[in-house]
């Protein structure tokens, strides 16, 4: 009867404990203890946290939290959320689908943090080989303990290491001292000048200087806007940063710049569409000109320039590449496809990068000859006294100005002597603003000869034009002169005879 009473009274304390305190046993750990982390077996023992699971169908494991979630705080339940650098994690769960983290308690309450030597990637989902410096990656203001006196500028979500209140970066980045950020300070990939303003730091990929923005320029420890493209300059108002003085008293963008919508000039070219005023902003680039002579206006190709392929630079027409003569034509007039690539037709000239018409060529009021030398006359491009058309250029008389390469003299025994003159060639002489050729010597029927009766002729022999002695005459070189015929000499000496006797 003892014994009988004993195992009721076991048998009732057996069912009425788990009624009145929520106490039962499982194979494996105690339900009510269990948390995130916690071991459970074949599939049991993480029924009270919220939203996790065993990690193990059979046999010993883990509870986990399910996809989609992530532990909570007390590692007793678990939320809808994606892991990330610095979200949390409990008895160093929770981190597993961050590649290359961990996280940073055993046990307990943790965050997930990258591993030594990664920092995190923009979108926190994963780590990437790098140590940490100011500038580089946070998530979740986590990613910057490594980097002394810094830290993550954003609270929740991607952010960069910045260093503390107070403090700039070192030189290597990798801390941050005690200063003052102004022009010339310390900085590191792109960071250490945001208190500066209108200042940038001189590196994105590492160690910087704090430098003033474009359009601005040091003025001791500030930054202060530069003069803008079309200002009036002079001696009392000088043109500052990255602008120049014109000789005409305005203010333009330096080589190397162009002017923003603000009119300040920024680092970079002018390009097809940068902005200009009254002529002033694309001179600094060959082929560009300002579409707008008193206002604002926009960069396009110079005449004798098409947009080129990229749409921001432009390219001579001349020398281009074609297919036929309309795509020349429609690059610029009085051009035409020859040999692939576009050229002057003929009878015009390349001035500057344009086709005008040459010396001989048809012109009109319009039209200004391509020859410096030639003027447009009663519909003709015509050359100025004592100068010649030929293949289009005015080509100087004896006695004009004249250069051996670019503008060499008309006359074919005629150089371009010491002074610059046209002059004749040695032993030949000039009469009547031609070069007379010597006896046996080249010449043209234009020119003449020097040798009394001699005539420019072609020589069968050479085939060449020289100056020599009619058929049946004799060069006499005493006298440097041709001789008569037989005949006509018998007849003088005739003549002579007679008269003597008269006189006699």
């Amino acid at each position: 009867m003892k014994y009988s009473s004993l195992f009721v009274g076991a048998l009732i304390l057996a069912v009425a404990l788990p009624l009145c305190c929520g106490y039962y046993v499982v194979d494996g750990p105690q339900a009510d203890d269990a948390t995130i982390g916690s071991a459970c077996n074949d599939g049991k023992g993480c029924e009270t946290v919220t939203g996790s699971k065993c990690s193990i169908g059979t046999g010993k494991g883990i509870c986990i939290c399910i996809d989609g979630m992530i532990p909570n705080g007390d590692g007793k339940s678990c939320v809808s959320g994606v892991a990330t650098v610095g979200s949390t994690c409990f008895n160093n769960i929770g981190c597993e689908k961050v590649t290359e983290s961990k996280c940073n308690a055993d046990t307990g309450m943790g965050k997930c943090i990258c591993n030594d030597g990664k920092i995190p990637n923009g979108d926190g989902k994963s780590c990437a080989a790098g140590d940490a410096t100011v500038g580089s990656t946070c998530f979740n203001k986590l990613g910057c303990e490594k980097v002394k006196d810094s830290m993550c500028d954003k609270e929740t979500g991607v952010g960069k290491c910045i260093c503390n209140e107070g403090e700039i970066p070192n030189g290597d980045g990798k801390s941050c001292a005690t200063g003052t950020a102004g022009i010339g300070s310390s900085c590191f990939m792109n960071i250490g000048c945001e208190t500066v303003a209108n200042a940038k730091c001189s590196s994105s990929d590492g160690k910087g200087q704090c430098t003033c923005n474009d359009g601005y320029h040091d003025q001791g420890d500030t930054c202060a806007q530069d003069t803008k493209l079309g200002d009036a300059c002079g001696k009392d108002n000088i043109c500052t940063g990255s602008t120049e003085c014109t000789s005409e008293g305005f203010c333009t963008c330096k080589a190397g710049f162009h002017a923003g919508d603000d009119l300040l000039c920024i680092t970079g070219n002018a390009t097809i569409g940068s902005t200009c005023k009254e002529n002033l902003g694309c001179e600094q680039v060959i082929g560009l000109k300002c579409d707008a002579e008193n206002v604002t206006g926009n960069c396009s190709c110079d005449h004798g320039f098409y947009a080129s392929e990229d749409g921001l630079t432009c390219a001579n027409v001349i020398g281009s590449t074609c297919n036929d003569n309309a795509t020349c034509e429609a690059r610029l007039s009085n051009t035409e496809c020859n040999g692939d690539k576009c050229q002057c037709k003929s009878g015009y000239l390349e001035k500057s990068g344009i086709c005008e018409p040459g010396a001989g060529s048809s012109c009109s009021e319009t039209d200004t000859c391509g020859d410096k030398y030639a003027t447009c006359t009663d519909g003709k491009c015509q050359c100025k006294a004592n100068y010649t058309a030929m293949e289009g250029v005015c080509r100087p008389g004896l006695n004009e100005k004249c250069d051996d390469t670019d503008n060499p003299c008309s006359d074919l025994f005629a150089d371009c002597g010491k002074n610059s003159t046209c002059v004749c060639q040695d032993k030949y002489e000039e009469k009547d603003n031609k070069c007379l050729a010597p006896y046996n010597m080249a010449c043209t029927p234009d020119d003449g000869c020097i040798t009394a009766r001699a005539q420019c002729t072609n020589n069968t022999q050479t085939m060449e034009w020289m100056c020599l002695c009619p058929n049946k005459e004799k060069y006499l070189k005493d006298d440097d002169k041709c001789s008569g015929s037989i005949a006509t000499l018998t007849l003088w000496a005739a003549i002579l005879s007679i008269s003597l006797r008269f006189i006699m």
